[in-house]
């Protein structure tokens, strides 16, 4: 269910918790943030401004970015590139994010901490003099990738000095996932041309993107048997004064 403007940005606990997956993370930081609706308008604007004068794809996009982006971000659940883009609107100096990842191991749980991946923001592409269109975003939208590259070498068997530390390797990580997703489909009576080297080829295909999904991120650390991760956004002004949000996704 979307909301309205004037919602997403009262901080108010009930507009936050309506919110899913990134939707919820997204309101959860403007709920900190506390942004007067002069001052949002003012930030949407910037960074609209600042795309339609990059030229390249993002040219096409400015009569309706401004108009198109807000109405996205107002949605209950968005996408990893418009969360992206909503962080990259606010116009800060430095935008972290760091993914901590939880999983059982016996009676013990693994804990695996991903370095912080940081956004290349509107005013390092402008200290750079990059112009900011679509192909200068797809710099930060990648964060992802490199995330579960990270989270995927980590987390998994490299040589046979870690099997006893309980890991695998991915490939049969991958193995047992895909059969629970043939199992599902075939109680679902969805199992027609549907097999083992299909569906591992569409999910290793989904996971190898450059710009990843964050439904395709999401279904990588189940294949990874995370059972729950937190994410922590920093915000970080020009003066110095941060701001960090952690939220965490139960899988």
């Amino acid at each position: 269910m979307s909301c309205s403007v004037n919602e997403l940005i009262s901080g108010d606990p009930e507009v936050v918790v309506e919110g899913r997956g990134l939707g919820r993370t997204w309101r959860l930081i403007l709920s900190y943030l506390k942004l007067p609706r002069n001052q949002w308008e003012a930030l949407i604007d910037n960074y609209s401004m600042t795309l339609s004068k990059g030229g390249g794809s993002g040219e096409k996009e400015a009569p309706n970015i401004k108009g198109n982006l807000v109405q996205a971000l107002c949605e209950e659940e968005i996408t990893w590139a418009t969360f992206i883009k909503g962080l990259l609107s606010l116009n800060r100096e430095e935008v972290s994010i760091t993914f901590i990842m939880y999983r059982k191991c016996g009676e013990s749980e693994e804990v695996y901490e991903v370095p912080p991946q940081y956004l290349t923001t509107l005013k390092e592409l402008k200290r750079k003099n990059i112009a900011v269109n679509s192909s200068a975003l797809a710099m930060s939208t990648s964060t992802l990738s490199r995330a579960w590259k990270d989270i995927a070498s980590g987390m998994t068997a490299t040589s046979k000095k870690d099997e006893p530390l309980g890991k695998s390797t991915f490939s049969q990580y991958l193995t047992e996932y895909v059969q629970l997703e043939l199992d599902e489909l075939k109680s679902r009576g969805l199992l027609e041309n549907q097999t083992k080297s299909s569906v591992r080829a569409r999910i290793q295909k989904r996971l190898s993107r450059e710009e990843l999904s964050w439904k395709a991120f999401i279904n990588g650390l189940r294949i990874l048997k995370v059972n729950y991760f937190k994410m922590t956004i920093g915000l970080k002004t020009t003066k110095g004064d941060a701001v960090n949000v952690t939220m965490k996704m139960n899988l």
